[in-house]
């Protein structure tokens, strides 16, 4: 599982990737998202000022929060948190089946999740996997690293990995899933049957 921060902080990547973020929300993503300020800094009145552009508060959000780079995790919080806001993405809907009652409620809280997910998927493919409980759902944002991406290329893009969407109804056998690319949709469902135990 990858960790930890990404190897070099492509400031242009993080510009294209906040600028999706309405300016008013930037607030919100740094609250929610539990981003913590570089030492020293007190004020982030900047977050909810109405000067400046736009570009300006993302420039400054990238001195303030990320200086040294940024982790996987704050990646996957700020899309999760994107996704969560305002998704136009589809969605397919799984049955899990051959689950019992007990199968079912055991995985209810996001660590539970994100472990047996990690355990499935760990043979076929490096990956990154944060899950967060957001109105009693379990969203989960699965970084999956392209095999033939350079080593060094671990910073999402549309050409080194693929990032896909689960949302689990707690106590249920219902997944909700974004597109998969077809070379990761049986390792991906191979995955969730280990997770579920299914």
């Amino acid at each position: 599982m990858l960790e930890g921060r990404c190897p070099y902080a492509d400031v242009a990547y993080l510009h294209r990737f906040l600028n999706r973020f309405r300016r008013t929300e930037l607030a919100n993503v740094c609250l929610s998202c539990e981003l913590q300020p570089r030492q020293g800094v007190k004020d982030l009145d900047f977050l909810t000022s109405a000067s400046g552009t736009k570009r300006d508060v993302i420039t400054k959000m990238l001195d303030v929060f990320f200086p040294f780079g940024v982790t996987y995790d704050d990646l996957a919080l700020m899309d999760l948190f994107y996704v969560q806001a305002r998704s136009a993405k589809k969605w397919t809907a799984l049955e899990l089946v051959g689950i019992g009652d007990t199968a079912k409620s055991q995985i209810s809280e996001p660590p539970d999740l994100t472990r047996r997910l990690s355990k499935g998927l760990r043979l076929f493919f490096e990956h990154h996997i944060v899950t967060v409980k957001f109105n009693g759902l379990l969203w989960t944002r699965l970084l999956i690293r392209d095999q033939r991406a350079v080593r060094t290329a671990l910073v999402p893009t549309a050409t080194n990995s693929h990032v896909v969407f689960l949302v689990h109804y707690p106590h249920t056998a219902n997944v909700l899933t974004t597109s998969v690319p077809a070379v990761y949709t049986d390792y991906l469902q191979q995955g969730i049957m280990t997770a579920f135990q299914c």
